[in-house]
């Protein structure tokens, strides 16, 4: 069945929603995952520069850092706040839960299409089965965070071919 045409029966409608809601979840599943990363590329820097800026404080107060010293202390503490800053602003550890969370949303959602899909052709898919479906779908797109293009296209192409 192209995706492009109508679907001729509820079997297909649902097929092909099955399909789409795979592409969601794994889609939402890699890009929850890329922002936990990026959570950790600026946290664990944070992290260490505050060490370091910590302990040249610390030891200032046992003796003169110098120019030199002061200097960099100051360029660490600058850079931490910058860092700071960009980790707030990103949003990176919040953006990914809620790619988490829509993902795992998919998934649920996804089984309920299986459950009817493989019911076969002795059940015919009802009207009302197809509207509750409809009707979680269209909730979970519509607060669905958008995903990155790059992972969008990398899974449509890995999962068309499954």
């Amino acid at each position: 069945m192209a995706t492009n045409t109508i679907p001729q029966t509820n079997q297909e409608l649902i097929a092909r929603w099955h399909k789409r809601l795979r592409e969601i979840q794994f889609s939402q599943y890699d890009a929850a995952k890329r922002f936990r990363n990026r959570t950790y590329w600026l946290g664990i820097p944070i992290l260490v520069i505050n060490i370091v800026v910590g302990s040249a404080i610390f030891t200032s107060f046992k003796g003169d850092l110098g120019v030199d010293g002061k200097l960099l202390a100051g360029f660490t503490s600058l850079a931490t706040a910058l860092l700071v800053g960009f980790q707030t602003f990103l949003k990176f550890n919040e953006r990914s839960e809620k790619h988490n969370a829509t993902a795992i949303s998919a998934a649920s959602l996804r089984r309920k299409t299986e459950q009817l899909l493989a019911k076969g052709s002795v059940h015919t898919i009802t009207d009302a089965e197809i509207t509750k479906i409809r009707e979680e779908y269209d909730r979970l797109t519509h607060s669905a965070p958008r995903v990155p293009d790059d992972i969008w296209e990398k899974n449509e192409k890995i999962l068309a071919n499954q």
